[in-house]
């Protein structure tokens, strides 16, 4: 099969998850679209609505208001956050003999996150229909079999998605450099052990901001709807 034969069977959002190199390299030679950077935004809502998720409760947020902070606050955080890692991605590449360039990246770090938008989605649908029963700390106190049975499987079901966008981002980062699999893990690492000494404080200092942007978020929201 010719290379422009097989690039007709590549369909990215179903072809990353079982065939990730070929649809990285698809990606690449087509260039960054608006789907990319819509998803590489995503990855920033996906993180805000984590943390939200759990502290909106004790801070008295509704769901959609906890759902509107997390687009508010997480889009710009997301795209700033995508644009930068794919900088410094194309670069901690370089030791390793990996050739790709910040565009690439950007393609590696925003399609291998599909299964992080798989668990984006169920949260947004149980804040939306159900209030976070089944997401975060709110956890349902009945004990029917379906509570049992969802209070056990939705974390192993999102644990098991963030794996595997793990897996899919070693991949896609690879090809996006044109390197081995275990060079792309090495290269990972290295870059990993640096990106966390210089976020070290970040650690404590983003999480204290959010909290705080959430209270101010509430406060003002209730002050519009009064």
């Amino acid at each position: 099969m010719s290379s422009t034969e097989a690039s007709r069977t590549i369909r990215p959002l179903l072809t990353m998850w079982i065939r990730p190199r070929e649809t990285t390299r698809y990606l690449i030679d087509r260039g960054p679209r608006a789907d990319t950077y819509l998803l590489g935004t995503c990855i920033g809502v996906s993180w805000v609505l984590s943390i939200g998720s759990v502290h909106a409760p004790t801070i008295g947020l509704t769901a959609w208001q906890t759902l509107g902070y997390s687009l508010l606050l997480g889009a710009p955080i997301g795209y700033l956050s995508f644009i930068v890692a794919s900088v410094f991605y194309s670069f901690s590449g370089r030791p390793f003999g990996g050739i790709g360039k910040p565009r690439d990246l950007r393609i590696a770090i925003a399609w291998s996150f599909l299964p992080g938008l798989a668990s984006l989605a169920f949260q947004v649908l149980d804040l939306a229909l159900l209030g976070g029963r089944f997401y975060g700390t709110n956890q349902p106190t009945e004990t029917t079999y379906l509570t049992l049975a969802l209070r056990f499987t939705v974390p192993l079901i999102l644990a098991l998605l963030g794996l595997y966008s793990i897996v899919l981002w070693a991949v896609a980062y690879s090809e996006a450099h044109s390197i081995s699999v275990l060079r792309g893990i090495a290269s990972l690492v290295v870059g990993g052990l640096l990106v966390g000494m210089a976020a070290g404080m970040a650690v404590f200092i983003l999480p204290l901001l959010l909290v705080i942007g959430l209270i101010i978020y509430g406060i003002l929201t209730s002050l519009v709807a009064a």
